[in-house]
């Protein structure tokens, strides 16, 4: 048996669970969280989060596959989850000065570990390349991606209520929109232009930077075929 059934966190009853071990993956959702006031992680600072959601390769009793979410820190530090994700996944090292686009993964199967957190939900420890022997998946979910830097409103809009009430109260929405802006829905008017000196600058440079590199790559691509990003 592939899932489990036990105590629901809030104490209701049932709940069908993914049982702890490795499977076939892909992230169908990656969402920029923002700077949470409440990091995710036990004992540390504050700093802006992703959320990657895979679809598993394993089925509920619905016929509906299993999902499990894994947070990291939005950082390509050598030390950083997300990269060490991504070296494990593809089989080498980024590059100094290589930078990720968040885009890239999804849709693309990887071998994922999956472990049970506190409140007995299932999430993702550990990603490596998808062996040989092992059948790549289709997503069955629309795949999402939101970037709060460069943000896609209709795939904002797409987001549980409960996400976009997370987004909205990160560090970078009140920076960019104020504080107690419209809760649950996108804003009217785009981003505000950011000015030179500020922070967040960096950032939004980064995103261009990357978009820049993607388009010339789909010129001239100088990747390994077999590599899923």
């Amino acid at each position: 048996m592939k899932f489990v059934y036990s105590a629901a966190p809030s104490g209701g009853g049932d709940f069908e669970s993914l049982q702890p071990g490795s499977y076939a993956a892909t992230p169908v959702a990656v969402i920029s969280m923002g700077t949470q006031k409440e990091s995710p992680f036990p004992d540390s600072k504050p700093k802006p989060q992703l959320l990657i959601t895979w679809e598993v390769d394993e089925r509920q009793s619905n016929g509906k596959r299993f999902t499990a979410d894994q947070w990291v820190t939005a950082s390509l530090h050598p030390m950083a989850k997300l990269t060490q994700m991504l070296e494990s996944w593809r089989g080498k090292p980024l590059a100094d000065g290589e930078e990720f686009n968040t885009a890239a993964i999804l849709g693309k199967t990887a071998l994922v570990n999956i472990v049970l957190n506190q409140k007995g939900y299932p999430k993702v420890d550990n990603v490596a390349a998808l062996p040989k022997q092992m059948q790549k998946i289709q997503p069955e979910a629309e795949l999402i991606n939101f970037d709060l830097y460069d943000p896609d409103w209709d795939a904002y809009a797409k987001l549980r209520e409960g996400l976009q009430n997370r987004i909205e109260d990160s560090v970078e929405w009140v920076q960019l929109f104020g504080a107690g802006a419209q809760k649950s829905a996108a804003p009217a008017q785009p981003a505000p232009k950011l000015a030179p000196n500020d922070p967040l600058m960096a950032a939004v440079e980064q995103q261009n930077n990357r978009e820049a590199m993607l388009a010339e790559a789909a010129v001239t691509p100088d990747f390994d075929d077999d590599l899923p990003f």
